[in-house]
């Protein structure tokens, strides 16, 4: 990478595309070099070497996190033409650099793309879960989930399998957008993410304070199901003999396993309780013996959800998790689409593809400058990036509690409102002017062929 350090004075150079935009001292650099930057001055990263004097930088490196969201202020106020910066390049404290430095750029899911996809498309499903069928279920419905950006996060290795970094910032992003409620809580995201992290690196990853350790029965419970010792796997939950003999006739026609899924899901609810886990799981690992490793069967587990939120998450890691598992072939190729957009990658100094980052949207809404006042990729929803590698889109539009938009049609920003009703006052006005201008014009004409009238009864009058 090449890099110069610089002021502010020559990003705004940049920014203006001004061909007098200093290089001096550009040179060639090391990913260990950005540790030593400190005080205001900021580093200037390319991925290449610039072949333009104005050629923007890809990325904006700051001393420290306070440093940052200084420089972010300064760069909604003056460069204008960048707007938002964030979409043109990365603004990253020297901390944040230097980890995504260290991301992969190759993205691999380690064997585990099918679980992954899962829980994408299970979390997904549960917001759409009234009047559900698969054709819901869209990539541009799965990008705003937690699973998406999770996914994303562990396809670019981004050291969030040992912190909360996604996680908070996920949940920020959408508190900042003014996101609908969740059906589920982040807690109960993160418990099921955490037993697939835990059967994938062995470790816990996001075992925050208020995150319980998951039950070390659903995380031996889903090891034995991805090595495919199906048997064993039901043998781990030690379930009683009334669950023990539903799962028995999970062998039978499929008939016969839906009708015993019911049965089985039917007694679960009335065992649930928010603080267990269990019944959630065990109804989702039933629901994947309909079928293995298919996802087939989300409407038949939709009507257990307001006992059990999280049933489709589990019933989608289940099936991700069973070995030769078709999740990837959801809904005519649905997962492989959204598996190729989750492992974009690439290096922290390509381009950003985002419309914003999480960081500046942060600092716009403690601003006075309208929230989402900026030019946007996707109707209907803004692609944000919560960090190097993980992005997450907020919904714009209008719908259920936690559900996306699927109408197409976008909820601007009340200063957009505001735009348009201004813009349809003024040609209220300009309609009443010329209306108001006609109406004076025919009087005159009246009076005038009033006039005429009694000028030619005059006339005669005259000529008798």
């Amino acid at each position: 990478m090449w890099g110069i350090i610089a002021t502010r004075g020559t990003l705004l150079d940049f920014a203006q595309c001004d061909v007098e935009a200093s290089l001096y001292g550009l040179r060639e650099m090391q990913p260990s070099d950005i540790g030593d930057l400190s005080g205001d001055d900021l580093l200037l990263l390319w991925k290449n070497k610039p072949r333009a004097p104005a050629e923007l930088p890809a990325a904006i490196v700051t001393s420290s996190s306070e440093q940052k969201r200084d420089c972010l202020a300064w760069a909604i106020t003056y460069l204008q033409p960048l707007r938002p910066v964030t979409a043109f390049c990365r603004v990253l404290s020297k901390d944040e650099a230097c980890k995504a430095a260290s991301l992969r750029s190759n993205t691999t899911l380690d064997g585990f793309a099918e679980a992954c996809l899962g829980l994408v498309i299970g979390e997904t499903a549960t917001y759409l879960a009234e009047g559900l069928d698969s054709a819901a279920i869209t990539p541009e419905a799965c990008r705003a989930a937690y699973s998406y950006a999770m996914t994303q996060g562990v396809a670019v290795d981004a050291g969030t399998l040992e912190d909360d970094l996604i996680t908070n910032a996920w949940w920020t992003t959408r508190e900042v957008g003014n996101q609908p409620h969740l059906p589920i809580q982040l807690r109960e995201l993160r418990l099921v993410w955490d037993v697939l992290l835990t059967v994938m690196k062995g470790g816990f990853a996001l075992s925050g304070a208020d995150v319980p350790r998951p039950p070390d029965q659903i995380v031996s419970a889903c090891i034995e199901l991805n090595k495919g010792e199906i048997a064993q796997s039901a043998n781990t939950m030690q379930w009683d003999d009334r669950l023990v003999s539903l799962l028995g006739q999970m062998q039978g026609p499929r008939e016969q396993r839906v009708t015993a899924f019911e049965e089985a899901a039917s007694e679960l609810t009335s065992r649930h309780r928010p603080d267990i886990v269990e019944p959630a799981f065990a109804c989702g690992y039933f629901a994947s013996r309909i079928d293995p490793g298919s996802l087939s069967h989300i409407p038949v587990v939709a009507p257990y959800l307001k006992a059990m939120p999280t049933a489709i998450m589990w019933y989608g890691l289940c099936a991700g998790l069973y070995p030769h598992s078709g999740v990837m072939d959801f809904s005519e190729g649905v997962g492989r689409r959204l598996l190729r957009d989750m492992l974009r990658g690439g290096s922290f100094l390509d381009r950003p593809t985002c419309d914003i980052a999480a960081s500046e949207l942060e600092v716009i809404a403690k601003g006075k400058t309208p929230l989402l006042d900026f030019p946007r990729g996707h109707q209907g929803s803004v692609e944000v990036e919560i960090m190097p590698g993980v992005t997450t889109y907020l919904s714009l539009g209008e719908g259920d509690a936690g559900r996306p938009d699927q109408s197409g049609s976008a909820m601007p920003d009340a200063d957009a409102v505001l735009r348009r009703v201004a813009s349809a006052l003024n040609e209220l006005i300009q309609a009443k002017d010329l209306l108001t201008g006609r109406t004076k014009r025919q009087p005159e004409k009246s009076q005038d062929k009033r006039k005429g009238s009694r000028n030619r009864g005059v006339k005669k009058k005259t000529k008798r």
